[in-house]
């Protein structure tokens, strides 16, 4: 299976950080469940855009490793989402992976939550990252006639963070308007490379949704590649409950629905 997981946040948000540590948190999983990056890409406006691709492995009883999963992820300069103005072809190469991305990860700086009100939270997530986000958004929304159907969104630099759980799923989702709240349940992480495990967390909860779709798919159309993905599934919900063990402090909002399974 190949996925795009689209990266999305403001200069300074922590792009390249949480891809190094998405790396950084799945290859501590092996030798069950190990990570290897591709020769890297190279983008046209390779000084705005780095492109990365990953495999996602498994060792099997036998101890044989397999490709399991394919993903990209592109780092890029959070300058590129205030071009949407000047137009320029690095800003409709990476407009176009977000509209093609059916996953994404936003990134919000910590420091957004440490004002001493709710609105003045609110305010401060929309000037960082919301008012520039949100245009990208609409547009998603405009072609699909829907919201990204999985979203998942990253606290990043955590340490400072005062206000309560509940208070920050409600200040993301009061700057983030657009998304349909009746039918989406927010999915907040932690993210602080010092202490969390939480960057890799978010990558294989993404991968768990689109092949947990896959696999219904599947079963509805009597596919006989049922079981290939169902299998893929339980190695991928392992991973995440190996990071989540004993580390539940990085959960915000929305992952209760999730089965997490011991690794086969």
């Amino acid at each position: 299976m190949n996925t795009n997981i689209a990266l999305i946040g403001a200069s300074g948000s922590g792009v390249t950080t949480f891809i190094s540590e998405m790396y950084n948190d799945i290859k501590l999983l092996a030798p069950k469940i190990s990570i290897n990056e591709h020769p890297r890409a190279v983008s046209v406006h390779s000084d705005l855009i780095t492109p990365h691709t990953y495999d996602i492995l498994a060792e099997d009883s036998q101890h044989q490793t397999k490709s399991i999963v394919t993903f990209t992820m592109n780092d890029y300069k959070g300058t590129i989402l205030k071009e949407r103005e000047a137009a320029g072809p690095a800003f409709f190469e990476y407009e176009n992976e977000l509209m093609n991305s059916q996953s994404w990860i936003i990134l919000i700086d910590s420091h957004c939550f440490t004002n001493d009100s709710f609105d003045e939270n609110v305010k401060a997530v929309v000037k960082s990252c919301a008012r520039n986000i949100m245009p990208f958004l609409s547009d998603y929304i405009e072609k699909h006639n829907n919201t990204p159907p999985e979203i998942v969104f990253a606290v990043t630099k955590c340490e400072s963070v005062k206000c309560s759980n509940e208070e920050m799923t409600k200040a993301v989702m009061e700057a983030f308007k657009a998304i349909n709240q009746s039918r989406y349940i927010p999915v907040i992480v932690l993210s602080d490379c010092l202490h969390f495990k939480s960057a890799g967390l978010a990558v294989l909860t993404l991968l768990c949704n689109t092949l947990n779709k896959i696999s219904t798919n599947n079963q509805n159309n009597n596919n006989n590649q049922e079981k290939k993905t169902d299998d893929t599934l339980k190695y991928i919900l392992a991973a995440a409950q190996c990071l989540i063990i004993n580390n539940d402090s990085i959960i915000v909002n929305g992952f209760d629905k999730y089965k997490f399974e011991c690794i086969p």
